[in-house]
Protein backbone atom coordinates (compact mmCIF):
# COMPACT_ATOMS: atom_id res chain seq x y z
CA UNK A 1 0.00 0.00 0.00
CA UNK A 2 1.46 3.00 -1.14
CA UNK A 3 0.78 5.31 2.20
CA UNK A 4 1.98 8.64 0.43
CA UNK A 5 -0.65 8.55 -2.44
CA UNK A 6 -3.10 8.81 0.48
CA UNK A 7 -4.85 12.38 0.69
CA UNK A 8 -7.93 13.90 2.11
CA UNK A 9 -8.10 17.31 3.52
CA UNK A 10 -11.46 18.38 5.56
CA UNK A 11 -13.59 21.46 5.31
CA UNK A 12 -12.57 21.68 1.42
CA UNK A 13 -13.49 19.63 -1.87
CA UNK A 14 -12.75 16.73 -0.05
CA UNK A 15 -15.41 17.00 2.46
CA UNK A 16 -17.65 19.71 2.02
CA UNK A 17 -21.96 20.34 2.78
CA UNK A 18 -23.64 19.47 -0.52
CA UNK A 19 -27.78 19.76 -0.17
CA UNK A 20 -30.33 18.63 2.91
CA UNK A 21 -27.65 17.60 5.50
CA UNK A 22 -25.76 15.43 2.85
CA UNK A 23 -22.01 15.61 3.20
CA UNK A 24 -19.82 14.20 0.37
CA UNK A 25 -16.82 13.27 1.89
CA UNK A 26 -13.42 12.30 -0.74
CA UNK A 27 -10.00 10.71 -0.48
CA UNK A 28 -7.77 9.93 -3.25
CA UNK A 29 -5.13 6.73 -3.25
CA UNK A 30 -2.81 5.69 -5.71
CA UNK A 31 -3.98 4.20 -9.18
CA UNK A 32 -4.96 0.33 -8.49
CA UNK A 33 -3.42 0.30 -5.07
CA UNK A 34 -6.83 -0.17 -2.72
CA UNK A 35 -9.43 -2.70 -3.41
CA UNK A 36 -11.93 -1.02 -0.84
CA UNK A 37 -12.62 1.72 1.52
CA UNK A 38 -14.93 2.20 4.50
CA UNK A 39 -15.64 5.29 6.36
CA UNK A 40 -16.72 5.31 9.89
CA UNK A 41 -18.59 8.12 11.41
CA UNK A 42 -20.37 10.14 13.94
CA UNK A 43 -21.38 12.33 16.16
CA UNK A 44 -18.59 13.48 18.16
CA UNK A 45 -20.10 13.84 21.24
CA UNK A 46 -21.44 10.47 21.07
CA UNK A 47 -18.44 8.94 19.60
CA UNK A 48 -17.60 9.58 23.69
CA UNK A 49 -19.57 6.93 24.67
CA UNK A 50 -20.71 4.57 22.05
CA UNK A 51 -17.98 5.04 19.21
CA UNK A 52 -18.57 5.31 15.63
CA UNK A 53 -22.25 5.37 15.16
CA UNK A 54 -22.09 3.95 11.45
CA UNK A 55 -19.92 2.47 8.64
CA UNK A 56 -20.16 3.16 4.82
CA UNK A 57 -19.02 1.74 1.89
CA UNK A 58 -16.48 4.29 -0.43
CA UNK A 59 -17.07 4.23 -4.03
CA UNK A 60 -14.66 4.72 -6.86
CA UNK A 61 -15.96 8.11 -8.55
CA UNK A 62 -12.91 8.59 -11.07
CA UNK A 63 -9.41 7.54 -11.34
CA UNK A 64 -6.33 9.76 -13.32
CA UNK A 65 -3.01 8.60 -14.87
CA UNK A 66 -1.88 8.70 -11.01
CA UNK A 67 -4.87 8.30 -8.82
CA UNK A 68 -8.30 6.96 -7.70
CA UNK A 69 -11.15 8.98 -6.72
CA UNK A 70 -13.19 7.94 -3.54
CA UNK A 71 -16.34 9.42 -2.44
CA UNK A 72 -19.81 8.52 -0.41
CA UNK A 73 -22.94 10.98 0.29
CA UNK A 74 -23.48 10.74 4.54
CA UNK A 75 -26.56 12.32 6.24
CA UNK A 76 -25.29 14.38 9.31
CA UNK A 77 -28.03 14.93 11.96
CA UNK A 78 -26.20 17.12 14.56
CA UNK A 79 -24.18 19.78 12.15
CA UNK A 80 -21.08 18.25 13.39
CA UNK A 81 -19.17 15.06 12.44
CA UNK A 82 -16.36 12.99 13.34
CA UNK A 83 -14.81 10.07 10.27
CA UNK A 84 -11.68 8.05 10.06
CA UNK A 85 -10.85 5.73 6.80
CA UNK A 86 -10.29 2.07 6.84
CA UNK A 87 -8.89 1.11 3.83
CA UNK A 88 -7.73 -1.99 2.65
CA UNK A 89 -5.38 -2.87 -0.34
CA UNK A 90 -5.02 -6.01 -3.10
CA UNK A 91 -2.89 -8.03 -1.28
CA UNK A 92 -5.28 -7.83 2.13
CA UNK A 93 -3.53 -5.22 4.11
CA UNK A 94 -5.93 -2.83 6.27
CA UNK A 95 -5.15 0.30 7.84
CA UNK A 96 -7.18 2.96 9.19
CA UNK A 97 -6.36 7.10 8.07
CA UNK A 98 -7.50 9.91 10.16
CA UNK A 99 -6.58 13.28 11.54
CA UNK A 100 -3.37 11.02 12.87
CA UNK A 101 -2.21 10.23 9.87
CA UNK A 102 -1.92 6.23 8.88
CA UNK A 103 -2.32 3.84 11.84
CA UNK A 104 -2.44 -0.02 12.17
CA UNK A 105 -6.52 -1.17 12.22
CA UNK A 106 -6.78 -2.19 15.15
CA UNK A 107 -9.86 -1.70 17.84
CA UNK A 108 -8.03 0.37 19.79
CA UNK A 109 -7.33 2.92 17.31
CA UNK A 110 -10.60 2.74 15.61
CA UNK A 111 -11.92 3.70 18.90
CA UNK A 112 -8.83 6.66 20.10
CA UNK A 113 -10.58 9.89 20.13
CA UNK A 114 -8.13 11.62 18.53
CA UNK A 115 -7.50 9.31 15.39
CA UNK A 116 -10.73 10.93 13.57
CA UNK A 117 -10.96 14.03 11.12
CA UNK A 118 -13.41 16.52 12.44
CA UNK A 119 -15.93 19.13 11.32
CA UNK A 120 -16.95 20.62 14.24
CA UNK A 121 -20.21 22.76 12.92
CA UNK A 122 -21.58 22.39 9.31
CA UNK A 123 -23.36 25.75 8.30
CA UNK A 124 -26.48 25.78 6.09
CA UNK A 125 -24.65 28.59 4.23
CA UNK A 126 -21.64 26.90 3.51
CA UNK A 127 -23.66 24.19 1.49
CA UNK A 128 -23.26 24.14 -2.10
CA UNK A 129 -26.74 26.01 -3.99
CA UNK A 130 -26.79 24.58 -7.31
CA UNK A 131 -29.84 26.00 -8.37
CA UNK A 132 -32.84 23.48 -10.30
CA UNK A 133 -32.35 25.11 -13.52
CA UNK A 134 -28.65 23.86 -14.40
CA UNK A 135 -29.27 20.62 -14.67
CA UNK A 136 -31.08 20.97 -18.20
CA UNK A 137 -28.83 23.65 -19.37
CA UNK A 138 -26.68 23.24 -21.85
CA UNK A 139 -23.22 25.53 -21.57
CA UNK A 140 -21.52 26.77 -24.51
CA UNK A 141 -17.68 28.55 -24.55
CA UNK A 142 -18.05 31.34 -27.33
CA UNK A 143 -14.14 32.05 -28.41
CA UNK A 144 -15.08 35.26 -30.60
CA UNK A 145 -11.31 35.72 -31.69
CA UNK A 146 -11.62 31.95 -33.39
CA UNK A 147 -14.20 33.61 -36.11
CA UNK A 148 -13.49 34.68 -39.83
CA UNK A 149 -14.28 38.00 -40.25
CA UNK A 150 -14.91 38.68 -43.47
CA UNK A 151 -11.88 40.54 -45.10
CA UNK A 152 -8.56 39.92 -44.78
CA UNK A 153 -7.58 43.15 -45.02
CA UNK A 154 -8.18 43.36 -41.50
CA UNK A 155 -6.53 40.26 -40.16
CA UNK A 156 -3.83 40.67 -37.88
CA UNK A 157 -0.36 40.07 -38.66
CA UNK A 158 0.54 36.42 -38.71
CA UNK A 159 -2.86 35.60 -38.86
Amino acid sequence: MELSAIYHRPESEYAYLYKDKKLHIRIRTKKGDIESINLHYGDPFIFMEEFYQDTKKMAKITSDALFDHWQVEVSVDFARIQYLFELKDTEGQSILYGDKGCVENSLENLHAIGNGFKLPYLHEIDACMVPDWVSNTVWYQIFPERFANGNALLNQKGL
